[in-house]
């Protein structure tokens, strides 16, 4: 047996606490993406930070050191620019917790951190299972070739990743003592659904683990819920790591709650009677309060009798919490109409600046009215700040319109965008979304406004995808799938066309169920651009029209609005037509539209107002119904 096996046999072991955010307290108020780059570089230009921890927390009583490789795959480090360092980036990381330990005198045992995979980089390139391996098996080799004692499988949420990372372990290596912990919500969930009781007798049945538990996420009492639950159902050895509590931002830092001498020893002796064999700290944890553990365990190590678990029973009821099983929605309209192959016709709007749009109101009112377009997409904000679309789109469908929300990356992170989509459908009935990349920030009402962009427009595409087929672990369904129809942008005049139409392939792929083009002024034009299509996807394509109201506009959109070519044809029409260009505008954008009905070479349309006057945009459905 392994020696580290052994003394886990003997005694409850102290792990250290947080070094991330110990790190971050020497750092200067940099952006997210910068103080990610200075976590890992600082294995490299500052080396004494990271020792200066570690000989903290051994001083405080810990026997476990993690290397500061916490987010050391390839792919984050990719992220953060550190890709071509990455192998030093590890290497020196185990050579300072060496050097910690020699230095100290103390016997410590070094343990490996390895962290999953960059969330977004999953998102964006979807890589499949022996990608994912080879990642975690790459930074696995290098931590045993510069002498780690162990490797730590720490915060992971997702079960199926998790499983990888344990396979690639044991690829690498079959004798070195693997320690897995995994990341919980407030229910006992991991972010894959499965509950604490589930997830650990699963990693435990694999027979490759040494010891299981949790951390981060959650604070001491909320961890010790959990631990509760794998104590149920699992038989290894159980390790407890929590975070200092629930962060907050301050003055540009990122603060934990600073918790008292009694609450750490409450925690640690609840955590010792719940058979935890290994007891540490996570974010936001520091060696004060390792101290704290270390003592009390030492107390109850030499107490004649032990301490029951404070822990009352409905807590431990709330990990194993059940949702209700909530009928599937009806798909919308749109929806329905393309897969019947019917013409849907759509007018844009445009969201409004301050607190009152009586413009779109009336249209609404106007549309309801009139009977003349099934529904109003509604344009994003433009990267200005205005109006919310989703919250518009609510709204709009609470007034009995159906709608088609523009959504974008680059107002929210990918968790902002599905709560913001799951909100709109539960309290509004919003059923529909296209998915754009957006413009990005003016800054008009704050100068320093930056685009979120966490992932491009097919990585979003792609999470929705996840999000309305729901999720189910086991016979358990954790969130219902739900109707919600996914369509993204296709610009017919990208500079670079094959990259373009490689995308759309990419968008179809990861969920799209239709298109939207840029504004097309000739159905020639549509035809020829089509035959492309037809060879690379099988979707349906709405396209954009755009009524014309002067040669002079005509100009100016070429020359100003990017994605959008009026050809010189059409411009030499409304140049012949004089005072009558603005009539002639509008007949030729009508006739556009009763063509394509007719022939049924496109599944539908999406008018452009003219002028930001949604309401003309009804003149020229109407003059296509009359031709058709």
């Amino acid at each position: 047996m392994h020696r580290f096996l052994e003394q886990l046999q003997r005694d409850v072991l102290i792990a250290d606490g947080a070094m991330g955010s110990m790190i971050a307290r020497s750092l200067p108020r940099e952006a997210p993406a910068a103080v990610a780059h200075s976590l890992l570089a600082v294995n490299l230009t500052h080396p004494e930070v990271v020792q200066s921890i570690h000989l903290g927390y051994i001083a405080a009583g810990a026997r476990i050191l993690t290397t500061n490789t916490f987010g050391a795959s390839r792919a984050r480090l990719e992220r953060v620019g550190l890709a071509e360092k990455s192998e030093q980036v590890v290497s020196e990381a185990v050579k300072i917790a060496r050097v910690a330990r020699d230095s100290s005198g103390e016997p410590v045992w070094i343990a490996g951190s390895i962290s999953p995979l960059d969330a977004d980089w999953l998102l964006d390139a979807n890589p499949g299972p022996e990608q994912q391996i080879r990642q975690f098996e790459e930074q696995v080799e290098i931590l045993l070739d510069r002498g780690v004692d162990l490797l730590l499988l720490e915060t992971f949420s997702r079960l199926d990743q998790l499983l990888l990372a344990i396979e690639a372990v044991r690829r690498a290596t079959e004798g070195t003592p693997l320690l897995v912990s995994m990341s919980f919500d407030e229910h006992g969930e991991l972010a894959s659904g499965e509950g604490a009781a589930s997830a650990g007798a699963l990693v435990a049945e694999s027979g490759r683990v040494q010891l299981l538990g949790v951390n981060c996420s959650l604070g001491p009492q909320a961890s010790l819920s959990v631990l509760e639950s794998l104590a149920r159902d699992v038989e290894l050895p159980l390790s407890i790591m929590p975070n200092a509590g629930f962060a907050q931002r301050l003055g540009g830092r990122v603060l934990y709650p600073d918790m008292s001498r009694a609450y750490y020893e409450t925690f640690a002796r609840d955590a010792v009677a719940l058979g935890a064999r290994l007891v540490g700290g996570c974010c936001g944890t520091t060696p004060e309060q390792i101290r704290v553990i270390h003592e009390t365990v030492e107390q109850v190590r030499l107490s004649p009798t032990p301490h029951p678990p404070a822990l009352t029973r409905e807590r431990a009821e709330l990990v194993e919490e059940e949702l209700p099983q909530l009928p599937v929605g009806r798909p919308s309209v749109l929806a329905q109409k393309l897969r019947a192959d019917e013409f849907v016709r759509t007018l844009q709007i445009d969201p409004q600046r301050g607190v009152s749009d009586g413009l779109n109101r009336d249209v609404v009112r106007t549309i309801l009215e009139r009977g003349i377009v099934d529904l109003v997409d509604i344009n994003s904000s433009g990267g200005a700040a205005r109006q919310d679309s989703l919250q518009i789109a609510a709204g709009i469908e609470r007034l009995g319109l159906e709608t088609l929300a523009h959504i974008t990356p680059r107002d929210a992170s990918v968790s902002g965008v599905l709560s913001q989509v799951l909100g709109a459908y539960d309290w509004g009935g919003v059923r529909n979304v296209l998915v754009i990349a957006g413009d990005p920030p003016k800054g008009d009402l704050y100068a320093e406004a930056k685009g979120v962009y966490q992932v491009d427009s097919i990585g979003l595409v792609r999470a929705l995808d996840r999000l309305r087929a729901g999720r189910r672990v086991k016979e358990r369904v954790t969130m219902p799938p739900f109707p919600l129809t996914i369509g993204v942008a296709l610009n017919q005049n990208a500079p670079h066309l094959g990259a373009e139409l490689l995308r759309l392939q990419d968008k179809v792929r990861a969920g799209a169920d239709f298109a939207m083009t840029q504004p097309f002024f000739d159905i020639e034009d549509w035809l020829r651009f089509r035959e492309q299509l037809d060879e690379r996807v099988d979707i349906p394509i709405m396209l954009g029209i755009w009524p014309l109201i002067s040669l002079k506009q005509a100009r100016r959109v070429n020359e100003n609005v990017a994605g959008v070519v009026i050809p010189e044809r059409v411009c030499r029409k409304l140049e012949e037509a004089g005072a009558r260009e603005r009539e002639v505008g509008f007949d030729l954008a009508a006739q556009l539209i009763a063509e394509l009905e007719r022939t049924r070479s496109a599944a539908g349309v999406y008018v452009v107002a003219p002028f930001k006057q949604p309401k003309q945009a009804l003149d020229v459905f109407e003059q296509a119904a009359a031709r058709s």
